[in-house]
């Protein structure tokens, strides 16, 4: 009876009806954006642009992936809901959002910052964002802006950027 418990669960997982976060890739943004730096004051600390990504954001503040949106949002999970917001909600609400990840030269660590492609200041951010490209960072203790904060496009300028 166990090897049939077993056997039906697994083709239950291979037909797509039991589905998994790994499956689902939930957790790209935390994977892209990881080894943060803590929240302390920058001047003038030396770092290089180590990559770039789209995401999109909701009005809750959470990042999803291209691949993760395209799940989420699939017709045969629409009535399935991802942090209060149905996936129909979720598809009609979500701003793209294009994120840079900023590597300190000295000490490896990462900052992370996000542009709404429909901001005024995206074209440029898109256009600076060349890998490898080094600079320098300042900025305030708690400065950053949440998730909601760039949803709304009220992010804080929080980052003082110089392109070397």
């Amino acid at each position: 009876m166990k090897s049939l418990s077993i056997i039906f669960i697994s083709l239950f997982t291979l037909n797509g009806c039991a589905y998994y976060s790994h499956q689902f890739g939930l957790g790209d943004h935390s994977a892209f954006c990881s080894n943060i730096e803590n929240d302390r004051d920058r001047h003038n600390e030396k770092y290089y642009i180590s990559g770039s990504q789209f995401f999109y954001i909701t009005k809750n503040g959470d990042y999803y992936s291209e691949k993760e949106f395209n799940q989420l949002t699939s017709p045969t999970l629409i009535n399935v809901s991802y942090g209060g917001l149905s996936a129909k909600e979720l598809k009609d609400t979500a701003k793209k959002a294009f994120t840079v990840k900023f590597t300190n030269t000295n000490t490896n660590k990462n900052i992370c910052s996000s542009t709404l492609v429909s901001s005024d200041s995206y074209e440029k951010n898109y256009m600076d964002s060349i890998l490898g490209r080094k600079l320098l960072i300042s900025s305030e203790k708690g400065k950053g802006a949440s998730g909601k904060e760039i949803y709304r496009d009220e992010g804080k300028k929080s980052l003082s950027i110089q392109y070397l």
